[in-house]
């Protein structure tokens, strides 16, 4: 009887213990977090974690998928906001929760999964929570090309809606240079395509190779014959010909998204303006 009694003490000292170590644990964390020492908060989270099942304690989690968010770890973000998801029945941790992992997803540049996470999550009632649904709702959109449901997304949460809807007021804007027709031209005149681009160092360079091998081509043709000019030249040409024209497409895609990020951004301003 007293064995199992001093053994049911034991227990209860030990749990304590762990207990008291978790909270101090936690406090520490949190005071480093707070400082951006992220490393070490994570360390501390860790140890903290320890000291009782890590599994169910969601806060933890977010605390530990927020560090990680932090220093620029998005994918073991995303895996703790995940755990903080799966590990609570409280609606709004839940929803801070994903929204977190949305933007992980938007970061590392996954506009179609963060969406597909999106539609799994209701309007959250809490304003700010809404305020974040909308905005990345909004992001993902546009990133994706479907500008129109975008800039409904965005007004959602817009206090000034013409300010916003100047933003759209020509989506055709979002889709230049065209990397098509950046194509065409170059493969119509060497060189032109990427000019279109706004490559003037590629459009120079372009020309220059081509006309070398054309006069080149016109040369051997004079001393010795057509067959031979062609036998001799157009393998070159047609490599630096045909590389020239699929480089305008390549280059006028580029610059098409670095366009639209320019874009996106003063969108982002607008609406971070109006929902400081």
């Amino acid at each position: 009887m007293r064995a199992c009694l001093s053994c049911i003490v034991s227990l209860v000292w030990l749990s304590l213990g762990a207990f008291g170590q978790h909270q101090s644990d936690m406090e520490l964390g949190r005071s480093l977090q707070a400082k951006q020492q992220y490393s070490l908060a994570v360390y501390h989270y860790n140890k903290a974690a320890f000291a009782i099942h890590p599994q169910v304690d969601a806060v933890l989690s977010m605390h530990i998928g927020l560090c990680h968010f932090e220093s620029g770890y998005m994918s073991t973000a995303a895996r703790f906001f995940d755990l903080a998801y799966y590990n609570t029945t409280n609606d709004s941790i839940q929803t801070e929760a994903l929204l977190w992992k949305i933007k992980t997803l938007i970061a590392e540049q996954r506009s179609g999964m963060a969406l597909g996470e999106l539609l799994q999550l209701d309007v959250p009632s809490h304003e700010s929570q809404k305020v974040r649904y909308y905005f990345y709702k909004g992001v993902c959109q546009f990133e994706l090309g479907q500008y129109e449901v975008s800039e409904w997304s965005f007004l959602a949460i817009a206090k000034d809606s013409a300010a916003i809807r100047a933003h759209f007021a020509q989506p055709k804007k979002f889709q230049r240079p065209n990397a098509r027709l950046a194509m065409v031209m170059s493969a119509l005149l060497p060189g032109s395509g990427q000019l279109y681009a706004g490559e003037k160092g590629e459009a120079v360079n372009s020309v220059l190779i081509n006309s070398v091998f054309v006069f080149y081509s016109i040369r051997i043709a004079q001393l010795y014959s057509p067959l031979d000019a062609f036998i001799a030249v157009l393998p070159w040409f047609q490599r630096y010909y045909m590389g020239g024209y699929n480089r305008a497409s390549v280059l006028a895609r580029e610059r098409m998204y670095a366009n639209r990020q320019v874009y996106l951004r003063e969108i982002m301003r607008e609406i971070a303006t109006q929902n400081p």
